[in-house]
């Protein structure tokens, strides 16, 4: 029965293994070829992609740019009107000027005339004449240069005029300001307008076609310090994030759908005044739509991957039948050796094919070879399995003295660090399991490098000893745990109690040591003595083990620099020893 399975499951491989190499060979390559052309052709597209978008976001800055240096222009024309140079503006051929120009271009909400000191003494339709403006922006700039200020909420005119088409939005302008200068070429005043913000909104609308709203490209104005001014896009909630280390285009992202990619482009808003603003224009498009074309080619070579995969999934399984047939008549022969049969004629009719003749011949040589052993086997066998009972006891054996080799410390016989840190890890998961307090001692026997200096290393192994000893004597309880931690210094922990008790213990434990009479003339006392910091487990310490080590070393220091041969108790709140604070 055996043998039947085995020569099944050799077939069934064989089969199995030819359609899966085939398969999987033309698999991989379908696959291999989908992505190369799909990146070569994401690629592309990204690339063309990019281009479009750099040229739309270009022409939209230079059209901005032309409609600002023209309104420049405009203001800096009217201040060199002479009428204005000659300081008489209390005149209707100045309110004539005022008015017409004011009137003569939609977008401005205001314009006026003031003198050196910043008062306006001439305005459209006489709003705001008479006030001090001198603390405006446009005025203070306006007096040294050809100014353009950055777009702002209407504040001494927002009462004199309609609110805006949205009730949401405020007034908003942009400032355009140049000095106003006499025959002389003194400065005797500063001609400014508000320029409505809806003048910048038509610009940038009249720079995008229906075409590229249809495909969802999105247009923002952005200041210098990434703030959105503007936005023409699907949703009004937009959030601005850092630069691209390739194009610099800013990449933007709609707050109602933070998961989706964009591709984007940036150009500023470069000519004269632009200093002053900083503007850019950015341009994006999800990159689900820009890359369309090469979803349904991935989608396509899917599919021719899938079928030539699945012909040569075809072409495999009827080659593995011919190879499986002789093996089929070699199972047959073998299943009947396999149920006892030993004067079987293990032969097999010629395949055809070299290999499986040759694997037809050994097999039978192979038969008669096992079935004349098959006795020896048995016994051997038997002798066998007693030698590896006895050698698996002996290993047993030997491993359990590696493993309490490998956490003993072999001078004090104590554990060792390696082990301690296993305990600690365990003790503190179980007190954490059942509100248990968990508390742990750090012991430094005080001066040891002196005491070896001057009585030798023999006689600081044998201190060593003697101290392991003496702290295994103070009140020990079988849950109780002694480790030499390291060099001079060793751990006690003390599961299930409380801080109280366990500052208790360790004041025993420096009276046991100091009872001891090891005589250390380098030390203050006169003899060998330790010192001791307690502490206990904080449950909310996200790493209690490193932070209740830390807390005893910390007490331990403190003990230290308090005078040695003492206990200190760590005080970080949490005196109830179950990790809870007190106060």
């Amino acid at each position: 029965m055996l043998g039947r399975f085995a020569m099944r499951r050799v077939t069934r491989s064989l089969r199995q293994r030819l359609i899966m190499i085939f398969g999987g060979v033309s698999l991989l390559l379908g696959l291999v070829s989908s992505v190369v052309i799909e990146n070569r052709a994401t690629q592309t597209l990204t690339s063309l992609g990019q281009d479009k978008l750099e040229e739309i976001s270009r022409s939209i800055a230079r059209v901005m740019s032309q409609s600002l240096v023209e309104r420049r222009r405009e203001i800096d024309l009217i201040s060199r009107l002479p009428t204005l140079t000659l300081e008489d503006w209390q005149t209707e051929s100045v309110r004539t000027i005022i008015d017409a120009v004011k009137q003569g271009y939609r977008p401005y909400a205001w314009m006026g005339l003031s003198d050196i000191n910043g008062r306006v003494i001439v305005a459209s339709d006489g709003l705001l004449e008479g006030v001090d403006v001198s603390a405006r922006p446009w005025f203070i700039r306006g007096k040294e240069r050809l100014f353009t200020g950055d777009v702002h909420e209407a504040l001494l005119l927002a009462r004199h005029l309609q609110p805006s088409a949205s009730p949401s939005e405020p007034l908003r302008f942009i400032d355009f300001a140049a000095p106003v200068r006499n025959s002389q070429g003194e400065i005797i005043g500063v001609i400014a307008t508000h320029a409505h913000w809806t003048w910048i909104e038509a610009v940038i609308k009249e720079s995008v076609s229906q075409e590229h709203t249809s495909h969802q490209i999105d247009v923002f104005l952005v200041d210098r310090a990434g703030q959105v001014l503007y936005t023409l896009s699907r949703t009004r909630e937009v959030e601005l994030f850092g630069t691209s280390s390739a194009s610099g285009a800013l990449n933007l992202t709609l707050t109602e759908d933070m998961f989706k990619e964009y591709i984007s482009a940036r150009a500023a808003i470069v000519g004269p005044g632009s200093e002053d603003l900083g503007w850019s224009v950015v341009v994006r498009q999800p990159r689900e739509i820009a890359l369309a074309s090469v979803s349904i080619l991935h989608q396509q070579m899917l599919w021719l991957g899938i079928g030539l995969s699945l012909l040569l999934v075809v072409l495999a399984d009827r080659a593995a039948v011919r190879f499986s047939r002789p093996l089929q008549d070699i199972e047959r022969t073998a299943s009947q050796i396999n149920a006892g049969k030993e004067d079987v004629n293990f032969s097999v009719k010629s395949s055809g094919i070299r290999e499986l003749d040759s694997l037809s011949l050994s097999l039978a040589g192979m038969t008669h070879t096992l079935i004349t052993r098959k006795t020896a086997l048995q016994d051997l066998n038997q002798s066998l399995e007693s030698q590896v009972l006895a050698r698996t006891a002996d290993l047993t054996e030997a491993n359990r003295k590696l493993e309490s080799l490998a956490s003993t410390d072999g001078l004090t016989g104590l554990a060792n660090r390696r082990q301690f840190d296993k305990i600690l890890l365990e003790e503190i998961a179980r007190a954490r399991r059942h509100s248990h307090p968990l508390a742990l001692i750090l012991l430094d026997i005080d001066f040891f490098k002196h005491f070896n200096d001057r009585y030798g290393h023999q006689a600081g192994d044998d201190c060593l000893r003697a101290v392991a000893q003496a702290l295994k004597r103070v009140g020990r309880r079988s849950s109780d745990f002694v480790a030499r931690y390291g060099g001079e210094e060793f751990a006690i922990i003390l599961p299930e109690t409380p801080c109280a008790k366990a500052l208790e213990l360790a004041k025993a434990v420096c009276t046991t040591v100091r009872s001891l009479d090891i005589p250390h003339s380098d030390s203050p006392i006169g003899f060998v003595t330790i010192s001791a910091g307690v502490t206990c487990l904080d449950t909310r310490d996200p790493q209690p083990a490193i932070t209740l080590v830390s807390r005893a070393d910390a007490a331990l220091y403190k003990a230290k620099v308090s005078g040695r041969n003492q206990a200190f108790l760590d005080n970080s709140g949490h005196l109830d020893g179950r990790g809870k604070p007190t106060a």
